[in-house]
């Protein structure tokens, strides 16, 4: 119980110092939110349970994902902790996303996952069914985790069957990402709003003008939003034998895929799009990116040049607006 109560306490910092959780290294303000960061973990250290005071020694282990910046903050919130809590050992781990879940899977196998774990909500349901994690709920209403200042949507999106098993790290949305001075030498310009549509007839126009390929995200979180923005649920459309949403999905695949103004799928896993350093419009081989408005610094920074960003593509006469992403902090059971 002790250690349940070290490991929570400390998700709880690393909620707070999640403000730098996803910029760039080398962009001015993230010294700030670093120190942000810091502020908010030394008063949530300050203010530890007694069970952190007791003096018996606690090992804990933390695994996560992201980019450089996400990794020195968490470490030195890890650190600011330990240094406050001295009979506390915390070993961390991290991973790109691409690696991540493969990694996760194989200690749930084994039945050594961390004790404290960060999360996606495409993962969250199938942890929680296989009773892989720790129920959150008692830490919240004993006060251990305060959840006075967080919306009360953004604690029941971590929600399974009533009872919460993930702490929110921070909500972004997805986004379009452009090279600026492509667009420009090609003469279009980009709506705040794009359709799928809209997409496919610039991408053209900016392949025959400057060569560069347009990206398109085939990938699962593309069929959530395309469900969405359709007015429905992915799984639940699934669940009940719908495919209205699925076709569209499919159907705006098929037509990218054939475009030779798309890049093809063989590159495009060469380039590997899930790590910013390696993104096709880094070098230039694309005009733009799919991704989340947290990786906008990063993706800047690291393509050394001036890039645009726009909402994220939908469908035509989307019923729907685009949804919040959400990352957690939970808990090994």
């Amino acid at each position: 119980m002790k250690k349940r109560i070290l490991a929570t306490t400390l998700a709880a910092i690393l909620a707070a110092s999640s403000l730098a959780a996803c910029g760039s290294k080398t962009e001015p303000t993230e010294t700030t939110k670093a120190d942000a960061a810091t502020t908010a973990a030394t008063t949530a250290a300050s203010t530890d349970t007694k069970a952190a005071a007791s003096g018996d020694k606690v090992s804990l282990s933390l695994c996560w994902w992201g980019n450089q910046t996400r990794n020195d903050v968490t470490k030195k919130a890890v650190d600011l902790y330990m240094s406050k809590n001295p009979n506390v050992d915390i070993k961390v781990e991290f991973t790109d996303w691409s690696g991540y879940w493969d990694k996760l899977s194989a200690m749930a196998a084994g039945g050594n996952l961390p004790d404290i774990i960060q999360m996606d909500y495409s993962y969250l349901n199938q942890y929680q069914k296989s009773g892989q994690l720790a129920d959150l709920s008692e830490f919240m209403s004993s006060g251990v985790i305060d959840t006075s200042k967080i919306p009360e949507s953004i604690i029941k999106s971590g929600e399974v069957d009533g009872k919460t098993y993930a702490l929110s790290l921070g909500s972004n949305a997805p986004m379009m990402v452009y090279d600026k001075a492509v667009v420009e030498k090609a003469g279009v310009t980009i709506p705040d709003q794009l359709t799928m549509d809209q997409l496919y007839d610039l991408g053209k126009t900016i392949s025959e003008k400057t060569g560069a390929k347009t990206l398109y995200d085939g990938g699962i979180n593309m069929m959530q939003i395309m469900a969405r923005a359709n007015g429905s649920h992915l799984f639940d459309e699934l669940t009940a034998g719908k495919e209205d949403s699925m076709k569209i999905y499919f159907n705006t695949i098929e037509k990218f895929a054939k475009s030779d103004a798309s890049i093809s799928a063989d590159l495009l896993a060469e380039k590997n799009p899930d790590v910013v350093e390696t993104k096709p419009i880094i070098d230039g081989t694309t005009w733009n990116d799919l991704s989340l408005s947290n990786q906008f610094i990063s993706i800047s920074k690291t393509a050394g040049r001036e890039l645009g960003i726009t909402m994220f593509p939908t469908i035509t006469d989307a019923s729907t607006a685009t949804v919040l992403k959400t990352k957690y902090v939970l808990l090994y059971r």
